[in-house]
């Protein structure tokens, strides 16, 4: 049995929904971001690498405390193919764990794609994986952000990496939107590569425009992901099941949407402790990846399990009903306040959203508000249906067994 379950009576309670695992296999980079808030890799600490001992402790725990059916692990950083050894010793043994426990296990690697080059790539294409990069391309935009140590542009090297994944569609592109991304364009190019599946974010800490020359355009911003919603909107009309890309962490617009249509609200802003563990490289474990090193949020270690009570207290925190600041908002239920760790990179509190990132939100809810009306005046009741439809085929056979006019 696993030490935590040994060690903390009342862990289950608080961890039995954790559906991902999120393995901080090496706090280090080969890349020198412009935008990285984590000093390329090591979360304001030295750069660690995960031990094989540290990783299968961790999947031990989790996968005998989760009382779901499936877990969703993820290899991330830094870039965690710079511990390669760990990555295959983990996945073996997820697998296995799985298989013991009668648990479905998969796998997603967050990388920067520098690295999947040669046997390594070879040996990953092999595995039951699939892959999330970074190209906030075209090549003009991505080079002037993602560079080597030296400044040099990686925009071709990782062009060339993702090719086999791209045309096996197993590969997901996040695209940050900073200071020289265009979001429309870089979709445009990106989709002549063949890339079927994109993340919009923002960077981890949007600065404001008073943190001067630096700062964010947030009016363009306001522009660009107005055309994305747009674009979002339109193809939802036509292929409900083929929404390629989603607007900022956990899908926002899609989840903005679906809460304007079914009158829903919510509390918490992610799945942070809640749904989701990350692990540390030094077997400390957080809500969420990227709360490694910041001590006051760890809520226990690979080795002894969760202290209940922390995490306990970090999901109470970051209630939305606690927040002062989101009181008046009328935006406050849908995105429940924010990403907490943002609110800590910018104001060093979890009940204090970054007022630079509740500008764009609000504008992401007022967007989502317009496409529900569409749907709304287009389906009817079925329109929330229409929305989780797994493909076009559902949502028409829906319509004939309730006489509702397509």
């Amino acid at each position: 049995m696993c030490a935590a379950m040994q060690n903390r009576g009342s862990l289950a309670a608080s961890c039995v929904g954790v559906r991902t695992l999120a393995l901080n296999l090496a706090e280090d980079c080969n890349l020198r971001c412009s935008y990285c808030h984590f000093g390329a890799g090591p979360y304001g600490m030295s750069p660690a690498r995960m031990t094989v001992e540290t990783v299968r402790r961790a999947i031990d725990c989790v996968l005998v405390i989760s009382e779901e059916p499936v877990l969703l692990v993820y290899f991330f950083g830094g870039e965690p193919l710079l511990n390669p050894e760990v990555l295959f010793a983990a996945y073996n043994h997820a697998r296995e764990k799985g298989r013991s426990c009668g648990k479905v296990v998969e796998f997603v690697l967050v990388t920067n794609a520098t690295l999947l080059q040669g046997e390594l790539a070879e040996a990953l294409l092999e595995m039951e994986i699939r892959i999330v990069a970074g190209v906030d391309g075209p090549a003009h935009a991505h080079d002037a952000v993602r560079v080597y140590p030296d400044g040099a542009g990686t925009y071709a090297v990782i062009c060339e990496a993702l090719r086999p994944w791209i045309e096996l569609d197993r590969v997901a592109v996040v695209v940050v939107v900073g200071d020289t991304c265009d979001p429309m364009e870089a979709l445009e190019c990106l989709r002549k590569q063949g890339i079927r599946q994109f993340i919009f974010r923002l960077p981890m800490r949007l600065r404001s425009e008073q943190d001067g020359p630096s700062g964010l355009e947030l009016g363009r911003l306001e522009e660009a992901f107005t055309a994305l919603a747009e674009a979002w909107g339109r193809q939802l009309s036509i292929h409900p099941d083929q929404r390629e890309w989603s607007l900022e962490g956990g899908d926002a617009l899609y989840s903005y949407v679906s809460l304007a249509l079914t009158g829903g609200q919510r509390s918490f802003p992610c799945d942070a402790g809640a749904r989701e563990l990350a692990v540390a490289a030094d077997g400390g474990i957080y809500p969420c990846p990227y709360f490694a090193g910041e001590e006051a949020f760890r809520v226990g270690e690979a080795a002894r399990g969760v202290d209940n009570r922390a995490l306990a207290a970090f999901i109470g925190a970051g209630m939305v009903e606690r927040k002062e600041e989101c009181i008046d908002c009328p935006a406050k239920y849908a995105c429940a306040g924010g990403c907490l760790r943002d609110a800590i990179a910018t104001t060093r509190r979890t009940d204090a959203p970054n007022p630079a990132r509740c500008g764009i939100t609000r504008h992401l809810v007022r967007l989502a508000a317009g496409i529900a009306t569409d749907l709304q005046q287009a389906h009817g009741p079925l329109a929330p249906l229409y929305l989780q439809a797994a493909d076009l085929r559902l949502y028409l056979k829906l319509c004939q067994e309730y006489s509702i006019a397509s």
